[in-house]
């Protein structure tokens, strides 16, 4: 009796032991097949995100190329060059375009289009009368941003309004993220002679985001090294992440011959220090700007 006892709690053992073998095998199984199954997933979604970068690289490309070209044979009939004389006898070359850019600048200094203009870009003159775009218009939204293909349609005005712009940029990394210093100066055709600068945020593809987050303490002013002239000086109150200026009353200036210089101040947080330091590790040493551990200060002059 004593035998059959034991066997039978042996035999209940093993029934037991094999069936949690069993559950054991069927949970490991299902966790594998969970597994897979998310791999697979990460791996799609990856490839997918992948691919529309790259399409988005390609159509980016394409429509610069279309911009470029379309650009090009509006040109090509607007700048129908012909030589006329004036009511003063003189021969001058006239054009289409140029007599409607003349208009246009004519009637912006004359401040006929400033509620035009503000409305289009969010543009409000001063008390000296240079205009500045507003921080919190269209331009300011995230998805707005930057790219090589704004640069393509702003170099293509200004080589019809017969002064190509210059551009500055300089990548930078903070917390293991990619941001980028912009910069443009030139003749901006009613607007007159300008300069911009703004901090974008790596995106998609070739495209920056607007980084409104970094906005700093920002002074900025734009030279005529020609004549020796202050153009603009501005220093706004507000914190900027891109700050502007524009003087309709210098027209026709060569971008070749501005200088702009902007300060950027950091506060004490330590979200700006932070900001302070990448952009310093990057921008020391390189001849356009100076850093002042002490201030706190980065200035780019260009």
């Amino acid at each position: 009796m004593i035998q059959q006892a034991k066997n039978a709690v042996q035999n209940k053992y093993r029934q037991t032991q094999s069936k949690l073998t069993n559950v054991y095998e069927k949970i490991v199984s299902k966790g594998s097949r969970l597994i897979r199954y998310a791999n697979q997933k990460y791996t799609e979604k990856k490839q997918q995100f992948t691919d529309f970068v790259s399409y988005v690289s390609r159509r980016t490309k394409q429509i610069r190329i279309n911009i470029s070209r379309e650009l090009c044979n509006i040109t090509e009939r607007a700048v129908d060059k012909k030589i006329v004389s004036n009511e003063n006898g003189k021969l001058q070359v006239t054009s289409p375009l140029k007599n409607a850019m003349d208009a246009f600048k004519e009637a912006t200094k004359e401040g006929e289009l400033d509620y035009t203009i503000d409305l289009a870009i969010g543009a409000e003159k001063d008390k000296d009368g240079n205009y500045h775009i507003k921080q919190n218009y269209w331009q300011s939204n995230k998805f707005v941003g930057y790219n090589d293909l704004y640069d393509g349609v702003f170099k293509a005005a200004g080589v019809v309004n017969g002064s190509a712009p210059d551009i500055y940029k300089e990548e930078f990394m903070m917390n293991g993220e990619t941001y980028i210093i912009w910069a443009w100066k030139g003749d901006y055709i009613n607007l007159g002679a300008g300069a911009e600068i703004g901090i974008y945020k790596k995106g998609i593809g070739n495209h920056y985001f607007t980084a409104t987050g970094l906005s700093q303490k920002m002074q900025l002013s734009l030279k005529d090294t020609k004549n020796n002239n202050t153009i603009f000086d501005y220093n706004p109150t507000e914190r900027q992440w891109w700050v502007n200026g524009f003087n309709p009353n210098h027209q026709g200036v060569q971008a070749k011959e501005l200088e702009s210089i902007t300060v950027i101040q950091f506060s004490d947080s330590k979200e700006d220090q932070d900001l302070f330091k990448a952009l310093a590790k990057t921008m020391e040493g390189k001849k356009e700007w100076n850093i002042d551990e002490e201030k706190k200060t980065a200035t780019l002059t260009w």
